[in-house]
């Protein structure tokens, strides 16, 4: 089985590879993946529709629309 992290399991010069780091590794690089997508999904939901639809409604009085 072929991980992305064997070259630098290697460079930690480890001889049998541990489960528990290779499972570290993942949920971490997972971890990151999340955020950079959570980032700018936020980042188009404030700066893309949904602050125009907000700002559309404060200025027409609440009324609820959304520019296509």
């Amino acid at each position: 089985m072929f991980t992305p992290f064997q070259g630098l399991l290697k460079e930690l010069n480890l001889k049998k590879e541990p489960s528990w780091i290779i499972l570290y590794l993942h949920l971490v690089t997972l971890l990151l993946i999340w955020l950079v997508i959570r980032r700018f999904l936020t980042m188009y939901l404030q700066y893309g529709t949904g602050k125009r639809v907000f700002l559309y409604a404060a200025n027409q009085n609440l009324t609820p629309f959304i520019p296509t």
